[in-house]
């Protein structure tokens, strides 16, 4: 009977293990790496938190986007 208990327990302690690996070791090595460093560059020169965009504000950014490379465009979500 105990065994039958334990099972689910186990389930959700494997389940919490792995998402606080990715959450506490995948993701901070990820903002290490050079595409993303160069993201946050770019955030921090224009001075936007990316914390607080949302789609509403695309059209406020469309001068920001002006004068940047084409790739730098593609990623770029268009507003309807």
């Amino acid at each position: 009977m105990l065994s039958t208990r334990l099972h689910p327990v186990a389930s959700f302690a494997a389940c919490a293990v792995v998402l606080a690996s990715c959450w506490l070791v995948l993701l901070p090595r990820m903002c290490q790496q050079a595409p993303v460093q160069g993201h946050l560059r770019w955030l921090d020169e224009r001075r936007i938190n990316p914390n607080a965009l949302y789609y509403t504000e695309l059209e406020v950014l469309d001068p920001l986007w002006d004068g940047e490379a084409p790739s730098a465009r593609a990623g770029r979500a268009t507003s309807p």
